[in-house]
């Protein structure tokens, strides 16, 4: 949904937060390479996403933040993960070589 958004670019900031959420079963790969290679990358607050209802996250955060000088997707504490049954590389190089 957001392969590449923000890539390459001074800075990508979107509020999601207020995203409903609670239908969706599949993410993956939903911010793979969003915000590579840039230098503020920062999605907001995701922690009052309801994903209890998804059971596929491989590679939703994969490569996101890659190279940025800062990069955020905010606390995922309250996520409700019980019926995911794939998280592959769910956060494979997210964030790789950020300064915070």
């Amino acid at each position: 949904m957001f392969y590449s958004t923000g890539a390459n670019v001074n800075s990508f900031i979107a509020d999601l937060s207020n995203w409903n959420v609670s239908n969706v079963t599949d993410m993956s790969n939903l911010f793979v390479f969003s915000g590579f290679n840039s230098l503020i990358w920062n999605v907001g607050n995701l922690n009052n996403w309801d994903v209890s209802n998804v059971v596929n996250m491989s590679g939703v955060f994969s490569s996101a933040g890659y190279s940025a000088t800062t990069w955020n997707i905010g606390d995922l504490s309250n996520w409700n993960v019980s019926n995911v049954t794939n998280m592959t590389q769910t956060f494979c190089f997210s964030g790789f070589t950020s300064a915070s």
